[in-house]
């Protein structure tokens, strides 16, 4: 079982999908060149699992990369049910169920409720989250930006 972090490391937080498009293509380099941290919710582990990447995250968990934040308090996984169905009422959503949504729903939470991580952004990869984030004012990139960084050592936003 992996061990919760609260720190106050700068860094990112991150849904599965940035994070799997790096193991794919193995470019997990570019995530610590640009990332002091990197923080995903406990229950973005069950999505690494699903997906067939649970050593790959326990690795970079094991090389102080990802940390996973303290579980969501009642308050907290309220917002992020809302936040979950807004995403898949989102009409670029692929997926009309909102507990599939969780996850980056979490994370989103996390940007505003966990301050005191200062998280510079988020890393998102799905349109529809990208979307309910950018109206909720969040910085945010996905996989895409960070192989875009091109050595500038800050995260880009791919649009």
């Amino acid at each position: 079982m992996t061990k919760p972090v609260e720190t106050d490391t700068i860094g990112v937080m991150s849904n599965t999908g940035p994070l799997m498009s790096a193991f794919q293509c193995g470019w997990t380099d570019r995530l610590d060149r640009y990332c002091s941290v990197i923080y995903i919710t406990a229950s973005e582990l069950a999505e690494f699992d699903k997906h067939g990447w649970t050593e790959e995250i326990h690795r970079l968990m094991d090389d102080g990369l990802v940390a996973v934040v303290e579980p969501l308090t009642e308050q907290e996984k309220e917002e992020a049910e809302w936040v979950a169905k807004r995403i898949a009422a989102h009409p670029t959503s692929g997926d009309p169920d909102w507990p599939n949504h969780l996850p980056e729903a979490e994370a989103m939470v996390m940007m505003h409720q966990r301050t005191h991580l200062m998280f510079e952004q988020i890393l998102l990869d799905e349109k529809a989250a990208r979307h309910v984030a950018q109206e909720q004012g969040l910085g945010l990139t996905g996989f895409p930006g960070v192989l875009t960084t091109r050595g500038t050592g800050q995260l880009a936003h791919p649009g």
